[in-house]
C-alpha cells in the first residue's frame, strides 16, 4: 500500500526542517555577536529574563512542527479502503439505414446506401466517447450494432450493411422508430435517432411513433438521401452490372423520389431537424453540432476501490501547533488566566482581533446548526405522529438553510401524513425535477411522488413517476412492486375498489429519506409504512404476485432477428 500519495512533499518537509534549524542557529550565532558589540555578553545575559531562551526555544519548535505538518498533508497521508462508483456523462445516439430497394437508385454518388454508410461513418467518427449504435430497416427494424462506446467496432459494422439485408421489403419508418425509442428510453436524459433514408413510407403513419419518442427524450434527425427528381431503381448481376431496371406490376419502370416533406414534418414533431444529402457531408457536421448540444446523461461507469485520504489529520495538527505557537510568550506571566494579575489595557488591545476572529468563526456555523436542530426535533416530533410540529420545525430548517433539500423532502413527507396531497406532491416534485441533485435523493423523491399520485387516483401520472424512479434506481423492489400494482389497476379498474396507497405486505419505509445523512440528527423521519387497508392478507398478496409472475412468464419472447419470420401479405409497393 502506498503511504503516502504524493511522497514528494515529505522531502520538502524535511528540508524545511533541516532549513529551520539552520537558520536558528545561524540567528543564535549572530544575536550572540550583536550583544558582543553592547558590552559582556555574560553581563548582558543577566539582565534578560531567565526564561526566555527557553520560551524561544520552544516557539522555534512549534512553528517548525506546524509547517511540517502542513507539508505531511500536502503529501496526502492514505490508509484505509473505500469503494466509489465513477459516473460518467454520455450521449445515446442510434444511427438508422434504410436498406430498402429504392436505396440502390444512383442520384447520390455511388448509389443512395453508398452515400448513407459514407455519411454514417463521419458521425461515428465524431461521436467518439459517445454511445452509439446501428439499425438497419425496410419492412422490418433490426438491431444492427448495439450501443457501445467503441466507435472502431461500431464502425466495423459499417461493411457489413447492404440492400437487402432485411428479408421484409418496403420501408418502415414507424417501427423503426419504436425500435429506437424502445432502445434509448432507459436512458435519462436527452437522446437522438438519427434516420438516413430517403422517406418512401407506404406503410403506416410514422406521426405517432414520433410523438412517443418526443415524450421519451427522443430527438429525431433525418437526413435525406437522394433527389426530388427521382431516379430508376437498377437491378444488378453478382458483377455488380445492370441488368436493368425495377418495374412496378404493370410494368412501368419505377422512379424513385426523395420524400422531402414527410420527413421535414416527421422530424418537426421529434423535435428534430430534416437535412439533404449533400457531396460536401456538411449536414453531418450540423447533426453533430446539434446532438453535442443535447444534455448528458450520467451513467454508472463502474466500482474502484481506492486509499481514504486522511490529509485532515496532519492539516489539524499542524493548524494546532501553528495556533499554540501564538500563545508562548517570550516574557510575561506563564500562568493560567484566573491565576494572573488583571491585564493592562494593551493587552486587551492586543488580543482583540483574536477574538474578533473566532467569533466570526463562530457565527459562519451559527446558521447550519439552527438547521440542523430545527431538523433533529421535527424528525422527533414526526416519530411521535405530531406531524403538524414537525412540519412547522422544517419549515423553520427551511428557512435557515434554503439550499438543503432534506427539510424540503422531510415537509413533503409531513404533508403526505397530514392528507396535504397537494403541497406534499410540490415538494417532491421540486426534488425529482433538477437533474443538478443526487440520482439517489431524486429516486426516492419519485417513489414518493409516485405514492402521492395514487392516493389522489392518478394512476398514470403515478405509473409514469414509478418508472422514473426505477430508471434512476433499477434495484428498488418496492417502486417495482408498486409499480406493478398500479398498471394492474390500469388496466382492470374495476378489480380494486379501494385507493389506497400501493404498499408491500413485507413492510418497510414509505417515505424514503434523502442519502446525505444516516444521523438522526440529521437525516429525515423514516415513518413506518402503513399497513394496507385492501383487506388483503400477507398470504393473499404473495399469491397475486406470483400469478403476476407467472402470466409474464407465459409471454411469448419475440423471435431472434436470424430466425425466420412469418411471411407477411404482398404490398403493393416493395421499394
Amino acid at each position: 500500500m502506498d503511504l503516502f500519495q504524493n511522497p514528494f512533499y515529505l522531502l520538502a518537509a524535511a528540508l524545511w526542517v533541516a532549513g529551520a534549524w539552520a537558520l536558528k542557529a545561524y540567528a543564535d550565532r549572530r544575536r550572540f555577536r550583536l550583544l558582543s558589540l553592547l558590552g559582556r555578553p555574560a553581563t548582558l545575559l543577566r539582565l534578560i529574563p531567565a526564561e526566555t531562551d527557553g520560551r524561544r526555544r520552544v516557539q522555534w519548535a512549534l512553528q517548525t512542527a506546524g509547517i511540517a505538518f502542513l507539508f505531511i498533508a500536502l503529501a496526502g497521508p492514505q490508509w484505509g479502503v473505500e469503494l466509489v462508483t465513477t459516473r460518467s456523462q454520455e450521449l445515446q445516439v442510434l444511427l438508422a439505414v434504410d436498406t430498402s430497394l429504392s436505396m440502390l437508385a444512383e442520384d447520390a454518388k455511388p448509389s443512395r446506401i453508398e452515400k448513407a454508410k459514407r455519411e454514417m461513418a463521419e458521425m461515428i467518427e465524431g461521436l467518439k466517447g459517445e454511445r452509439v449504435g446501428i439499425l438497419t430497416f425496410a419492412g422490418a427494424a433490426h438491431v444492427q450494432c448495439p450501443l457501445t462506446t467503441d466507435s472502431e467496432a461500431a464502425r466495423s459494422f459499417l461493411g457489413s450493411i447492404r440492400v437487402g439485408m432485411v428479408p421484409q421489403a418496403g420501408t418502415a419508418i414507424a417501427d423503426t422508430l419504436e425500435l429506437g425509442t424502445k432502445i434509448l428510453s432507459k436512458y435519462p436524459g436527452h437522446k437522438a435517432i438519427v434516420l438516413l433514408t430517403d422517406g418512401e413510407d407506404r406503410r403506416r403513419d410514422p406521426m405517432e411513433p414520433a410523438r412517443e419518442a418526443t415524450q421519451a427524450g427522443v430527438h429525431l434527425y433525418i437526413v435525406g438521401v437522394g433527389s426530388p427528381e427521382g431516379e430508376p431503381i437498377p437491378l444488378k448481376d453478382d458483377q455488380g452490372k445492370t441488368t436493368g431496371y425495377l418495374k412496378d406490376r404493370g410494368g412501368k419502370t419505377v422512379v424513385s423520389k426523395l420524400q422531402e416533406e414527410a420527413s421535414i414534418r416527421l422530424a418537426a414533431a421529434a423535435q428534430g431537424a430534416y437535412y439533404r444529402a449533400t457531396p460536401e457531408e456538411a449536414e453531418a457536421r450540423e447533426v453533430l453540432r446539434h446532438i453535442r448540444a443535447l444534455e448528458r446523461s450520467s451513467a454508472r461507469a463502474g466500482s474502484t476501490r481506492r486509499y481514504k485520504n486522511r490529509y485532515a489529520v496532519a492539516l489539524l495538527l499542524g493548524f494546532l501547533l501553528l495556533l499554540l505557537e501564538m500563545f508562548v510568550p517570550e516574557r510575561g506571566d506563564w500562568r493560567p488566566p484566573l491565576l494572573r494579575r488583571p491585564r493592562r489595557p494593551s493587552d486587551r488591545a492586543a488580543t482583540a482581533p483574536l477574538a474578533l476572529v473566532l467569533g466570526a468563526l463562530l457565527l459562519c456555523g451559527c446558521d447550519r446548526s439552527r438547521s440542523v436542530r430545527d431538523l433533529w426535533r421535527g424528525n422527533r416530533a414526526y416519530h411521535k405522529e405530531t406531524f403538524d410540529q414537525a412540519l412547522a420545525r422544517y419549515r423553520e430548517a427551511l428557512r435557515e438553510a434554503p439550499k438543503d433539500p432534506r427539510p424540503v423532502f422531510n415537509s413533503g413527507a409531513a404533508q403526505y401524513k397530514l392528507g396535504n396531497l397537494d403541497e406534499a406532491q410540490q415538494s417532491f416534485s421540486s426534488l425529482a425535477a433538477p437533474p443538478k441533485l443526487p440520482a439517489t435523493l431524486r429516486s426516492k423523491a419519485f417513489y414518493n411522488l409516485g405514492n402521492t399520485h395514487y392516493r389522489k387516483s392518478e394512476l398514470k401520472e403515478a405509473a409514469e413517476a414509478y418508472r422514473q424512479c426505477l430508471l434512476l434506481d433499477p434495484s428498488d423492489e418496492d417502486c417495482r412492486h408498486n409499480l406493478v400494482k398500479t398498471l394492474q389497476q390500469l388496466k382492470n379498474p374495476q378489480s380494486q375498489k379501494d385507493k389506497k396507497d400501493p404498499q408491500k405486505k413485507s413492510g418497510g419505509q414509505d417515505q424514503k429519506q434523502p442519502p446525505q445523512d444516516q444521523d438522526p440528527q440529521k437525516s429525515g423521519p423514516k415513518p413506518d409504512r402503513p399497513r394496507p387497508q385492501s383487506g388483503l392478507s400477507q398470504e393473499d398478496a404473495q399469491r397475486i404476485l406470483q400469478a403476476v409472475q407467472e402470466r409474464q412468464k407465459e409471454v411469448p419472447r419475440p423471435q431472434p432477428s436470424w430466425q425466420k419470420q412469418p411471411d407477411r401479405p404482398p404490398e403493393e409497393v416493395d421499394w
